[in-house]
């Protein structure tokens, strides 16, 4: 609907439409000297804004912002040839990146390719006032021995952090709101995410140890993409959490960092 230029950031407004909460949409782009550049970043906004739309309610990354994801994947958590792809995707196709143990990585890194193709649900003021990203994508990590061949994966037993992964992602779609560091994540009282494990919740942080602050992949097209490890919790872990905070928690956790 409009693109406006403001001294310190760019805001795009998407044209109101039914089907979004309070009808519209805004976007903010922080850049350094946004002015000089207005004219290519409207463009790239332009034509980013158009997506969903043109692809039916199935939002994908472009070719090339995948590609970036990739990149970006591949320098900070490891390479990779072995991909999960989903079969059925209702809203964003999500595949997972399986990244093997290496020297220096003695656990494997599962990550998903795809969330960020859609954006989450910040209000105006949250997402100005505390620079939040709307586009995420997650990760988990598994020990080294974890069984991630397809007929392992059939086992429930093994599939549950790659099920938690995926409803992870597409939790902010289903509710209508967004996830961001700090955010615990509960299935109903007293369930646990799996049998024969005990963990009830997740907590959501950086990456620790490949990220351990805030960072983003920033793609050519505008796009910025932060990346949350999932971490699940025991219940005491979740009542040490809420008491003390995450600050707290992790340095329980990771002592040594």
């Amino acid at each position: 609907e409009d693109i406006r230029f403001y001294s310190d950031f760019i805001s795009v407004r998407i044209q109101d439409r039914k089907d979004i909460k309070d009808g519209g949409r805004f976007f903010y782009i922080m850049v350094e000297d946004a002015l000089k550049f207005k004219d290519q970043i409207a463009y790239l906004w332009a034509e980013a804004l158009k997506e969903p739309e043109e692809k039916s309610g199935l939002m994908l990354y472009s070719e090339n912002e995948e590609k970036e994801i990739t990149d970006y994947i591949t320098e900070h958590f490891g390479a990779f040839e072995n991909v999960l792809h989903e079969i059925a995707s209702p809203d964003v196709h999500l595949d997972i990146a399986l990244i093997p143990a290496s020297e220096g990585r003695n656990y494997i890194t599962l990550c998903t390719i795809g969330a960020g193709a859609c954006p989450m649900y910040i209000d105006e003021e949250t997402r100005i006032n505390y620079g939040l990203p709307d586009r995420a994508e997650y990760v988990v990590y598994l020990p080294a021995d974890w069984k991630i061949d397809n007929e392992s994966l059939k086992d429930e037993r093994n599939y549950w952090p790659f099920r938690l992964l995926k409803d992870t992602a597409r939790l902010p779609i289903w509710t209508v709101s967004w996830l961001g560091y700090g955010h615990t994540i509960s299935p109903a009282e007293g369930e646990l995410l799996t049998e024969d494990m005990p963990y009830d919740s997740v907590l959501l942080t950086y990456p620790v140890p490949e990220l351990d602050t805030m960072q983003y992949a920033d793609l050519s097209s505008g796009k910025s993409v932060c990346f949350y490890l999932i971490h699940p919790l025991t219940p005491d872990e979740l009542d040490y959490k809420k008491e003390n905070g995450t600050s707290e928690l992790l340095g329980q956790i990771y002592p040594e960092n």
